[in-house]
């Protein structure tokens, strides 16, 4: 077994959105840390772009056009700082738009909302301001429009770490909603499918845990979600399901594809599978509420699911990567939300670890095959996922990479029969539908509450440069890995044999 360096460049030519993503995404942290007069960050931008064009020797030529990637990295989180339209800590009236579901915290909620105007005492000015909503009643839900009585404070929270790092994420401040500052409340649309999708699984007559962890996993709507029971899915490495991201959406298309594996016998069957797995993935972003991070799986699914279609080498990773760049470039502050973490560190563990091991771990046996592949697909997301859940939630579980399989298959059937649930009508259906939900939500429960023990998890929350170095560490592997020249095996035919022949 021998490395070489080919091996790598070979690799890397035919997904060069890898290595273009990946200069971005260290360009945007350098420029938050070290922010460049944009000036200053535009001459070196164009210099870097000229020198790349002008020079010769293709190797330069690259070098140069990284550090262009890099600076242009740099510039994007002065160019997408939010300019904040509120004035702090003056109490003003707002128009403010709930943008996701009101997550509770014991006696309080938190949401994601959008200050759209405001007034004091003179005329309506138009805003474009993302808050923090701190909500004290349970009257609020998600697309509702309210006009409320506030100040808007640049503190988010208490937590200066806490506060900073949802700066990052493009929150300008945090504004306090309650029942006596309410002036007026409009129910929006944004909210009426995810309401009908909430409806449709309360319908089933599901038991009170259960039915809070599938509202959870298939609307989004994370209302019954007990404060004991957050904490033990955070404590047993499983708190990423309960949030509906990219793990749900790539649930449901891969429960899809897998029903409509039969078409791809016909002729141009392929074709209609895409499309249906393509409309599944959007179907159920929506009744998910469509809030930013879903919407953002749904477009990394759609893009992936278009590049399955291609059937080239590499595709799905170029894919992810191009994803991931187009993302940045819009808006930098996606790479500190948790949801687009969990989501690109999940299908890049799965597509750089997951899909190779099954490759070679492949016995020719489905039932087998189809077993080891959970197994080492359900290891390779939680793996990749631990940096980020730690630096998010504060805990490292000991246990979360011997529990995933558990909680993926549970989770699979919780996402399939939940979609199935909101899709078909009520009915004759609905005493299975409820019997298969219930069971699933009770034993993903409990494996939940048995390994959410102290002992369990460690109480550690990476920092951004801890984390950083914990996937540096992920590539690092895979870059070896990729550089290893494996001896072909080449069986020659006895002598006798071939005397004979």
């Amino acid at each position: 077994m021998k490395l070489r360096l080919s091996n790598i460049a070979a690799r890397l030519s035919d997904m060069p959105m890898v290595c273009v993503a990946a200069a971005l995404a260290a360009g945007i942290l350098l420029g938050v840390r070290w922010q460049l007069p944009v000036w200053f960050a535009a001459a070196a931008l164009a210099l870097c772009c000229a020198m790349s064009y002008l020079c010769n020797r293709r190797r330069a030529g690259v070098a140069y056009a990284a550090a262009a990637v890099v600076i242009a990295g740099m510039m994007l989180p002065v160019l997408h700082a939010p300019a904040v339209n509120v004035p702090y800590g003056r109490r003003v009236v707002m128009r403010v738009e709930v943008l996701s579901e009101p997550a509770w915290r014991g006696d309080y909620a938190v949401a994601e909302g959008r200050i759209t105007s405001w007034r004091d005492s003179g005329a309506s000015r138009s805003a474009d301001d993302k808050v923090r909503l701190w909500i004290g009643c349970d009257s609020v839900a998600c697309g509702d429009r309210l006009l409320i009585e506030a100040r808007l404070a640049e503190r988010i929270s208490r937590h200066a770490d806490y506060s900073r790092a949802m700066h990052r994420r493009g929150y300008v401040g945090a504004v306090s909603v309650s029942g006596t500052n309410i002036l007026y409340k409009e129910s929006g649309a944004a909210g009426t499918l995810q309401s009908a999708a909430v409806g449709r699984i309360r319908a089933l007559g599901l038991s009170e845990s259960g039915g809070a962890v599938v509202e959870a996993m298939t609307t989004g709507s994370r209302a019954g979600i007990t404060p004991e029971l957050r904490r033990s899915y955070s404590r047993s490495g499983a708190a990423h399901v309960l949030a509906m991201s990219g793990l749900h959406l790539g649930i449901a298309a891969m429960a899809v594809n897998l029903l409509l594996a039969w078409l791809s016998l016909l002729h141009r069957g392929h074709i209609v599978r895409n499309v249906a797995a393509v409309a599944v993935i959007w179907l159920f972003a929506v009744a998910g509420g469509l809030s930013p991070s879903i919407v953002r799986a749904a477009i990394m699914f759609s893009i992936l699911q278009l590049s399955l279609a291609a059937s080239s080498s590499y595709s799905s990773l170029n894919a992810l990567a191009a994803t991931v760049f187009l993302m940045l470039i819009f808006d930098s502050s996606y790479l500190f939300d948790t949801g687009f973490q969990l989501s690109v560190s999940a299908v890049a563990g799965i597509l750089l670890w997951g899909v190779p091991l099954c490759r070679r771990l492949r016995s020719g046996r489905r039932v087998v095959d189809a077993l080891v592949a959970t197994l080492v697909v359900s290891w390779c997301a939680t793996l990749w996922t631990m940096p980020a859940v730690s630096h998010v939630f504060g805990y490292v579980s000991w246990v979360g990479t011997l529990i995933s399989p558990a909680v993926m298959a549970t989770a699979t059937v919780i996402v399939a029969f939940g979609a199935l649930a909101i899709v078909l009508p009520e009915g004759w259906l609905a005493a299975p539908l409820r019997f298969v939900l219930d069971n699933a939500a009770r034993l993903q429960n409990g494996v939940a509450e048995m390994f959410g023990k102290e002992w369990c998890a460690a109480d550690w929350r990476m920092d951004t440069c801890q984390m950083i170095a914990v996937y540096a560490l992920f590539a690092a592997i895979t870059l070896v890995l990729w550089s290893v020249d494996r001896k072909k095996k080449v069986t020659l035919p006895d002598y006798d044999d071939f005397i004979r022949y």
